[in-house]
């Protein structure tokens, strides 16, 4: 099993996130303190950007902040505007709309 670094959830042998909460498993090279937000990569204790996608590496008492804005703007937002063109979402939002109060 491996254990994820976030949030201590044990997964099973070979996955690469973690089923939990969506976290990267794989091993932070050696030094490594954290996980880039953005694209899982383990960073170095002083880097200020990541090495693999260039994303700025947040001070710490702002990291729980960007993690919040980097899933709302990759994973929410997106999501939302997904669901808003689909046919199927827009017939039941119809439906409800006599019942809006």
């Amino acid at each position: 099993m491996m254990r994820c670094s976030v949030c201590g959830h044990e997964n099973p042998p070979g996955y690469k996130f973690c089923t939990q909460c969506g976290s990267s498993l794989r091993a932070l090279p050696a030094g490594a303190l954290k996980y880039c937000i953005k694209c899982g990569a383990g960073l170095l204790p002083k880097a200020k950007f990541c090495h693999r996608c260039g994303k700025a590496v947040p001070k710490e008492r702002a990291y729980s902040s960007a993690i919040a804005e980097i899933y709302y703007e990759d994973i929410l937002k997106p999501a939302a505007e997904e669901l808003k063109k689909s046919p199927r979402i827009r017939r039941r939002a119809e439906a409800l709309k006599p019942f809006e109060g």
